[in-house]
């Protein structure tokens, strides 16, 4: 064959060739082989991504192949090299699927002895971790093995399914499949499967000595782009350390990395950093809230099933040394045992039905996950589900709904997919390819059969896509994108002029002007997040004049008012442009006493179609009110494992129900915040369990609810009712929308049934609730 020395090419023959190096490009791993051709062709495994030697010299025939479905660019620093069956110099090789490219360099050739990385290329995989050392030798050592499967590497596979989205290899019986242990100095190699759509692995938590120390090796880990790949990551320090997805942040992996020093337990460290900078010593409240979450999320055991009336919470009986030495004898103390879990009957009935996307239930007709269950408002009982078996729907997650509210939109966040669901019938009329995990879906109000879904995975900024809706057949089609600055926006709003974004990667919101085609982007400078990017933006809900939105940071503990022209939030006296509203006010993160309303974690976040209130649901868990006409926090009220998803629609009484929707729980939260405003008797904040009776009600999304002659288009068969996220409401209630679909009350554009609850809501006042 040939090769490139002394600037000129020449032949070698294959017995001149002094080592081979084999390097299989997987995911974003180099997983390396040497055979050694003056030691009688001896084979070393150099497994994961190897320290590569040789001497000043050598012959070397490096051998790359790509596996896996990623597309690679290999490239080694301080060489270049011939181009598989051309005379082209290069020092750059695309290695696709299965591909490969075979040449021969002489090691250290014009460069002499050093270390030279080599890498892939695409930058997300080299961020990743996709690169090792080529180290040119004088002294003939041997090449040093990276970590292997036998001794140094933690493996964990990323999936789809709910609950261990983040599955280690190699568990730990009779706990969570996403947890781990590990010594100092163990990698951990994360990579892609099964899993449909898009991801990145973010630390979220991760050890350090002292409040004010640095932080862990290596730490924080993440990446700057969403894709289909892994990483992989050495862990130096002892403590627990918690990984993360920036797209789909409920997704968690979990490493204890044990000291061997110490024999007592395992090592949680002396203190936790949250990658925004809140830092608690690992006995804290906080602490422990934040690993109770961990072991509910990933083990589907441990979710909160009504139907079984009881909750009961399971952690692994094994000792572990917390902060000072303090030594915890059995970690199983904390289990939750045989928790009463109670549904009521909501205070008020609404006027039609609410939608809930109950993103984890499974279906005896297809593999992915996820249904839409529609609850009837006025008998609450569940009257139709919707799992797509047809197009093997997956990870239903947020939706709207036409003009004529007889169409609903449907995302699927885990897929790259949009779907068109007759609401009448529960059929799937249409589902088509958007782009990576679209989040949330709507429409301006004076065009229903015009969708804006957000692209949560894409890393262009060209990241709001339109489609079109055929609204006599259902059909869909994409008609282009629009581009707001910024890349990775979650759950937006808008009206007929502007749209906000919350751009979940980079600490920023983006309004975007539909009359000029222009897009401001917010600088969250007020976020408390460590560099702002770690605030994580993740949901929007605009106040019905228009004048501001309120943005839920989920990371940074806060709702940021933002003014969309002159200053229009509250503060005190005064209007200013932006003003954050801090969650964790009310509430010791060491103690965890908590004094006044409060929130941890805040999610999604619609002001009321009257603009009175804000209602927010976080993981604390608990639903926050901020009332509008003061910019402040006025209570918060208990809420379920997960709580997730917040809408309003329109109740019997003329006010509006406020729809709460929890991952880890099949039940459904329903109030009138007004109502629960006034039942917070002694003004505290804080709405007790007693003063929320008669005002708070909960009812049960799985198939035990199921009113007579329910509407399925397939069987339920596993986590009933479970995974609630989006919320809509039939009909839309918001200001803007209702007033277009009241204007066609007796046309015969609306279908009987939307005829009578708008006849309803225009009796009660509620076609017009910002006037």
């Amino acid at each position: 064959m040939e090769m490139l020395t002394d600037g000129k090419i020449k032949d070698i023959k294959i017995d001149k060739i002094d080592k081979d190096f084999v390097l299989w490009m997987q995911g974003t791993s180099f997983w390396g082989m040497e055979i050694d051709h003056n030691n009688d062709g001896k084979q070393t495994p150099l497994w994961l991504n190897p320290t590569l030697k040789a001497e000043l010299g050598e012959k070397v025939r490096f051998n790359v192949i790509g596996i896996g479905s990623e597309f690679h660019t290999f490239h080694i620093h301080g060489h270049k090299w011939l181009q598989d069956g051309t005379t082209n110099v290069i020092d750059v090789q695309n290695i696709g699927p299965l591909t490969r490219t075979s040449f021969v360099i002489e090691a250290g050739e014009g460069v002499g002895p050093g270390n030279w990385m080599y890498h892939c290329h695409v930058f997300t995989h080299m961020e990743a971790g996709m690169k090792g050392i080529f180290e040119v030798t004088t002294d003939g050592a041997p090449s040093e093995p990276g970590p292997s499967p036998f001794d140094g590497i933690i493996s964990f596979e990323i999936v789809d399914e709910p609950g261990p989205w983040f599955k280690n290899r190699a568990p730990i019986p009779g706990t969570s499949e996403s947890l781990a242990v590990a010594s100092p100095g163990d990698t951990l190699v994360f990579d892609m499967t099964t899993t449909n759509t898009v991801h990145t692995i973010t630390s979220l938590i991760y050890p350090v000595d002292t409040a004010a120390g640095p932080d862990a090796t290596n730490m924080p880990f993440d990446q700057t782009d969403a894709f289909k790949g892994g990483a992989n990551v050495q862990l130096e320090d002892p403590g627990l350390y918690v990984f993360t997805c920036k797209v789909h942040p409920y997704m968690f992996a979990a490493v204890i990395v044990d000291d061997p020093a110490t024999t007592a337990g395992l090592d949680f460290g002396e203190n936790i950093r949250i990658v925004n900078g809140i830092t608690v010593p690992t006995s804290s409240s906080l602490a422990i809230k934040l690993l109770t979450s961990f072991f509910v999320v990933t083990d589907p055991n441990n979710w909160q099933d009504y139907d079984a009336g009881l909750w009961n919470v399971s952690f692994p009986p094994v000792p572990v040394i917390l902060d000072g030495g303090t030594v915890v004898s059995d970690l199983s103390a904390l289990n939750v045992v045989d928790a009463p879990l109670t549904t009521a009957t909501p205070q008020h009935d609404g006027i039609g039905e609410v939608w809930i996307n109950t993103q984890f239930e499974t279906s005896t007709g297809k593999t992915n996950y996820g249904s839409s269950t529609a609850v009837d408002t006025a008998t609450w009982e569940v009257t139709k589900k919707v799992f797509g078996d047809a197009v093997n729907m997956n990870h239903p997650h947020n939706m709207w709904t036409n003009t004529e509210n007889d169409i609903i939109y449907q995302t699927q966040w885990f897929d790259s997919r949009l779907s068109s669901i007759d609401r009448d019938t529960a059929v799937v009329l249409d589902d088509i390819f958007v782009g990576d995990s679209p989040s949330h879906v709507m429409t301006r109000p004076a065009d229903g059969n015009t969708a804006y879904i957000a692209m949560n995975g894409e890393n262009s900024d060209s990241s709001v896509v339109k489609v079109s809706l055929n609204p006599t057949t259902g059909a869909l089609s994409s008609i282009g994108s629009l581009n707001i600055d910024e890349p990775h926006p979650h759950g937006h709003w808008m009206n007929n002029d502007i749209m906000v974004t919350p751009n979940a990667f980079t600490g920023t919101s983006s309004i975007y002007d539909f009359n000029t085609d222009t897009a401001t982007v917010i600088p969250h400078t007020e976020l408390f997040a460590v560099g702002n990017v770690f605030g994580v933006p993740i949901a929007t809900g605009m106040h019905p004049a228009g004048d501001k939105y309120y943005v839920a940071n989920l990371l940074d503990q806060t709702v940021t008012c933002v003014s969309t022209g002159g200053d229009a939030c509250v503060d005190g006296a005064s209007l200013v442009s932006t003003k954050p509203i801090v969650l964790v006010g009310g509430i010791d993160l060491i103690t965890g006493t908590q004094s006044g309303a409060a929130g941890l974690l805040p999610i999604q976040t619609p002001v009321s179609p009257d603009g009175k209130y804000v209602v927010t649901a976080t993981l604390l868990p608990s639903i926050t009110i901020i009332d509008t006409a003061s910019d402040e926090l006025v209570l918060s009220l208990d809420c379920d494992a997960g709580c997730h998803g917040v809408n309003f629609g329109a109740n019997e009484n003329g006010g509006y129900n406020a729809y709460v929707s929890s991952k880890f729980s099949n039940a459904l939260i329903v109030f009138d915040p007004e109502e629960a405003i006034n039942a917070d008797l002694d003004s505290d904040g804080i709405l007790t369990s007693g003063e929320a009776a008669g005002v708070v009600g909960r009812v049960i999304l799985s198939e035990t609810n199921a009113a007579a002659g329910a509407t399925f288009d397939g069987t339920p068969s596993g986590l009933h009712g479970m995974g609630g996220q989006g919320v809509l409401a039939i009909p839309n209630p918001y200001d803007g929308w209702i007033e277009e679909t009241a204007a066609l009350v007796d046309s015969g554009s609306l279908s009987p049934e939307v005829n009578g609850w708008i006849t309803t809501m225009i009796a009660n006042g509620q076609d017009d609730p910002y006037p």
